[in-house]
């Protein structure tokens, strides 16, 4: 399947199950996103303007969009973006939602931002590209004190999923939640995180923070109080080894 096959399958999956999407993926991941980003959350610091790339739903607009005076978000997806557009306007907050390619939006924009987003992404892109994916990103971060945020499910040993993880997993609304519509998943997969590692040095970025965890999800919606505390057991007694990181990095030295 060459690039524009691939572009154009992603794009059909997530205009399909959009309107959808928050209620089934972002949601269940409430809990464990507050422990991932917990430590970034105090060190991002306001400014003028944030970026986020593939922003869906909006779930990274909806948790740092206050800190900064103008928010862009950009997805293929205009389902995907209508639902933001919703999220957003019950938070009180506004944005510029671009309905665009990412990469190509990447490609042609000058604009420099504070802080970048770029959350659940790059796993949707061909690994050879991750490099000159984050190289430009880089570029769009307004030196010196820029950030970006990058977090994806990262390739690891299936073998090293905890056993109590996948016990858990098995009754969660991740397994219990479906599209109501069928439709065919994209082609994704998670990336190494020393190709990511080694795409950040590339770029000139320095690594401030690394969050890892495995995905837990919660039994009952909304979460009962067993559901928040077997997230956080899990968080902390397995999350050095789990399958899903959170870098922030920056252009700077500090």
């Amino acid at each position: 399947m060459d690039w524009q096959q691939h572009r154009d399958k992603d794009k059909r999956y997530h205009d399909a199950i959009g309107a959808e999407y928050h209620q089934i993926v972002v949601t269940p991941r409430a809990i464990l996103d507050e422990l991932l980003f917990r430590k970034i959350d105090r060190i991002v610091r306001a400014g003028n303007r944030m970026l986020d790339i593939g922003c869906g739903t909006g779930h990274m607009l909806l948790r740092f969009g206050s800190f900064f005076r103008e928010l862009t978000g950009v997805d293929h997806s205009r389902t995907m973006l209508n639902a933001a557009a919703d999220n957003l306007a019950e938070k009180n907050l506004k944005a510029e939602l671009i309905e665009d390619d990412a990469l190509q939006f990447i490609t042609k924009t000058a604009q420099p931002y504070d802080f970048i987003t770029c959350v659940g992404f790059l796993h949707h892109v061909p690994p050879d590209t991750i490099p000159s994916v984050v190289k430009r990103l880089a570029r769009l971060l307004s030196s010196p004190t820029g950030h970006i945020l990058i977090a994806e499910p990262i390739e690891v040993d299936a073998s090293l999923l905890p056993e109590a993880i996948a016990n858990w997993n098995e009754l969660s609304l991740a397994v219990r939640n479906r599209y109501s519509r069928a439709v065919e998943d994209p082609d994704e997969a998670p990336i190494s995180r020393d190709l990511l590692y080694d795409s950040l040095h590339e770029a000139g970025l320095k690594v401030l923070v690394e969050k890892r965890t495995w995905e837990v999800f919660p039994h009952n919606d909304p979460p009962s109080l067993k559901d928040k505390m077997m997230t956080r057991y899990f968080k902390f007694r397995y999350g050095f080894s789990g399958n899903v990181m959170a870098v922030l990095a920056t252009v700077g030295g500090d």
